[in-house]
């Protein structure tokens, strides 16, 4: 098996090949008996990692099995829960009669597969061990982003049949909707929902806008970051009315500030910068330096303040860019 995986072009999946290879010859029970059969198993090792998957899939021969790994494959951080891995694998009722497996059945099934999570409320989260499979199985034509997308979103229960009811959403998608809907191209539309922006996990949001293009939406969120990043969610909402209005962005300003007992009819503030990242805060008193640099690749702001009239802080505080 290594001679035949080393032979050739190398390509960077050869351990992770011989593990799945290994463990479908086990699966199926073909021990050789002699040294011919062995040799010959090392040379039919499949050379690529879509050669084992299909050698895979094809011997587990489980209808909708294909559909939970490339579901599992769009999972975004420490994994997606079972309940959303449904909806977004979309499996559909076999035509010749036979039962369609459940979805706890395809994850059994998938087990090999899979490395198994848990979210803050003890929910099983899951998703791919190695993200050499994801990034195939995100090439295939099972499942595209701009279907994982939608699958998602029709999951966010609607109100009177107009809005959606953010509050109610699926923690994963309040982290993560906004890495899924750019991923689909559509962020610029979830940015448009005020509800979304109050009740999203506002750190995967602010940092996917931050990577993301430059939008008078994203700089609304952005302005204030620091002051309603760590704030309930209806905190959240009024400086978010507020910065929408300084942006002149009152069609959010507006839909933010139905649920408020004021409205905001006016602003000092124009033409703000759509590029501004945040408002650092946390300084009383009088900042004596500060420089910018890159720590691990993030973006800071590293400030010297004083301590009093006479002295300075020797020690600097390091502020994220938020």
């Amino acid at each position: 098996m290594a001679d035949t995986l080393l032979s050739g072009t190398r390509e960077w999946g050869e351990f992770l090949v011989a593990a799945l290879y290994l463990r479908l010859l086990r699966e199926q029970q073909t021990a050789p008996t002699a040294i011919a059969e062995a040799e010959a198993l090392g040379r039919d090792v499949p050379r690529t990692l879509d050669a084992i998957l299909d050698l895979n899939l094809e011997f587990l021969a489980q209808p909708g099995l294909h559909e939970l790994l490339a579901a599992l494959a769009w999972a975004e951080g420490s994994g997606m829960p079972e309940e959303l891995l449904t909806h977004v694998a979309g499996v559909a009722p076999t035509t010749s009669g036979e039962r369609q497996p459940d979805s706890s059945e395809l994850l059994q099934a998938a087990r090999f597969y899979i490395r198994r999570n848990v979210d803050r409320d003890g929910t099983p989260l899951y998703r791919l061990f190695h993200q050499g499979l994801a990034d195939r199985l995100r090439e295939r034509p099972v499942l595209d982003a701009a279907t994982v997308w939608q699958r998602l979103l029709a999951t966010v229960r609607m109100r009177n049949g107009a809005k959606r009811r953010w509050a109610t959403a699926e923690p994963y998608l309040l982290r993560h909707a906004a890495r899924h809907s750019a991923l689909a191209g559509a962020l610029g539309e979830l940015l448009e929902e005020a509800e979304f922006l109050v009740h999203a996990d506002p750190a995967p949001l602010a940092d996917e806008l931050y990577h993301s293009e430059r939008s008078p939406l994203g700089a609304v969120y952005l302005t204030s970051y620091g002051a309603h990043h760590d704030g309930a969610a209806g905190q959240r909402r009024d400086i978010l009315a507020v910065d929408a209005a300084r942006h002149q962005q009152w069609e959010l300003a507006v839909e933010l500030s139905r649920a408020t007992l004021w409205g905001i009819h006016w602003t000092a503030g124009r033409d703000m910068p759509t590029g501004l990242l945040a408002t650092l805060t946390g300084h009383r008193g009088k900042i004596w330096d500060l420089t910018a640099l890159v720590i691990q690749g993030r973006s800071h702001a590293v400030t010297v303040v004083a301590l009093g009239p006479d002295a300075v802080d020797a020690r600097c505080s390091v502020r994220r860019r938020y």
